[in-house]
């Protein structure tokens, strides 16, 4: 199972992609801008993900 992580911010925020079971990160501790690119930005790099279920 994957666990995304957002930490949310005023102008920007944080995510990351981790593996439940091993603890590896899947994606690299990012950040995105609180505008529509950063949102499509976060979108766009979780869809390799899209058939895993997020929770």
């Amino acid at each position: 199972m994957k666990l995304v992580g957002i930490d949310v911010g005023k102008n920007s925020h944080h995510f990351c992609v981790m593996d439940k079971e091993t603890g590896e990160f899947n994606v690299t501790p990012s950040s995105f801008s609180n505008n529509k690119e950063g949102f499509d930005f976060l979108i766009n790099s979780l869809k390799p993900y899209s058939k895993n279920q997020f929770y």
